[in-house]
């Protein structure tokens, strides 16, 4: 699986859940993050009417994501071996 660009809030959120330590809160300003995570596959929720979550769960695939990446470290373009085969192959 890919790594995934997340903010430092969403990582938070991710362990949160994964731990079952997040306490979903109506007032609270996670709703894009929760939002975010929901676009990418890594969270699903029920939404209410009045523009909150029910519940809120990571996905299955959320879990494989934590297991392969565990510190939830931002992808690098260094460690990218296309990028750098094209590099080569562009100076040669």
């Amino acid at each position: 699986m890919d790594k995934v660009h997340l903010t430092k809030r969403e990582k938070e959120i991710i362990v949160l859940l994964a731990s079952k330590n997040y306490k979903l809160d109506n007032s609270s300003s996670d709703f894009a993050e929760l939002e975010h995570l929901e676009y990418i596959g890594l969270g699903k929720g029920i939404k209410c009417e009045f523009g909150g979550y029910l519940d809120y769960r990571l996905t299955p695939t959320a879990k494989a994501y934590l297991f392969e990446n565990p510190k939830l470290k931002d992808p690098s373009i260094f460690e990218d071996s296309k990028f750098w085969i094209e590099l080569v192959a562009n100076l040669l």
